[in-house]
């Protein structure tokens, strides 16, 4: 039985040859992460000391945001949220649209990672949603 054109196949077929890899690495990682909680202890220290931070920022820079909980924000860029997105990951920079979901429509996801790692988000940001608003007025 033929399910798809093989083209379509072999692109599937690689997807998933990465994705076990991946799972493969994320296994070890997480069993040497696991091996030494102090390292563990520190990250997890520093992704809320980035969190703060980030969440300082975007009321510095008056965006709504919550995250009230766990290691993400959720972000209403003003303007349009889409091309935010877009603009982000034109540069690097991978945030998940909200896009149709109730209550959190216009808004994006924001997984909190090091310091530098928001350092380099917010900066980001503040060129490509802030000029996103200012086009949309």
């Amino acid at each position: 039985m033929k399910v798809a054109p093989p083209a379509i196949t072999a692109v599937a077929v690689g997807c998933a040859a990465a994705a076990a890899a991946n799972a493969e690495i994320a296994v070890v990682a997480g069993r040497a992460a696991l091996g030494d909680p102090d390292h563990m202890r520190r990250y997890v220290a520093e992704v809320l000391e980035a969190k703060a931070w980030t969440m300082d920022e975007l009321r510095r820079l008056g965006v709504r945001h919550v995250g009230e909980g766990g290691n993400y924000l959720l972000v209403w860029p003003p303007g349009d949220c889409e091309a935010a997105v877009k603009a982000l990951r034109g540069q690097g920079i991978l945030v998940r649209s909200m896009a149709g979901k109730p209550v959190i429509d216009g808004s994006f996801r924001l997984t909190i990672g090091t310091l530098a790692d928001m350092r380099r988000f917010v900066a980001a940001f503040a060129g490509v949603g802030l000029a996103h608003s200012r086009s949309a007025r």
